[in-house]
């Protein structure tokens, strides 16, 4: 599967607000693959920077169709000497809405640790092709805001925003092995193991939406 087709430039706009980076991409999957492959992509020999990850909250609507979960993430980045040490250690707060019915997976991920310095937020939409429904649209935006200005925070605004786009690069390579990894197992069994729950029937198509 090539991630990259479809791949439009990164949009970069910057305001008091900090700056923000707005892509768009496309997998070559269907919408629930990607959805599970998503939740499914860490831990991941490809981001060593990531030392755990747990889910706090998960809660499921069956009547609405629409599954929440909350995770914490925490990241140890490897820094260059310049940047302050406090930036080493992230921790991540990271809320999923899987909306079956609309097709619609959202993320919001924003920063719990040095927010007083720097407040680090994106989001993740990930809806069916409007193209070919067997492929899955995804528009991720990035933001960076120095919650204080001193010398050299324009310089750490910058890094974070390349660290969190080369991230997310390394992130969408992850979810397109792990498809490709899914692939030759079974959907519903992988789906009953990750979630443990009732959240499998509503995300694996049925065979006739397979069709």
């Amino acid at each position: 599967m090539n991630e990259g087709e479809g791949t439009h430039a990164v949009k970069e706009t910057k305001c008091p607000k900090g700056t923000t980076r707005e892509q768009n991409n496309v997998f070559e999957s269907p919408w629930h693959e990607v959805c599970l492959a998503s939740l499914m992509k860490y831990p991941s020999p490809l981001r060593t920077d990531i030392a755990c990850v747990d889910i706090i909250r998960k809660e499921l609507d069956l009547e609405k169709g629409i599954l929440k979960l909350r995770r914490l993430m925490v990241m140890e980045t490897c820094l260059p000497l310049w940047m302050p040490k406090c930036f080493a250690k992230q921790i991540m707060c990271e809320d999923s809405i899987i909306n079956i019915k609309d097709k619609t997976f959202t993320q919001r991920t924003a920063n719990l640790t040095f927010n007083s310095v720097a407040r680090i937020s994106e989001k993740i939409i990930y809806y069916p092709s409007p193209n070919n429904s067997n492929y899955t649209q995804l528009y991720q935006r990035g933001r960076v805001q120095m919650s204080c200005h001193f010398w050299g925070s324009g310089q750490i605004e910058t890094f974070l925003c390349d660290h969190a786009e080369s991230a997310s690069i390394v992130g969408r390579n992850i979810i397109s092995n792990k498809i490709a990894e899914n692939g030759k197992r079974d959907w519903q069994a992988l789906s009953n193991q990750y979630m443990s729950w009732k959240m499998s029937n509503l995300i694996t198509p049925t065979t006739s939406q397979k069709e």
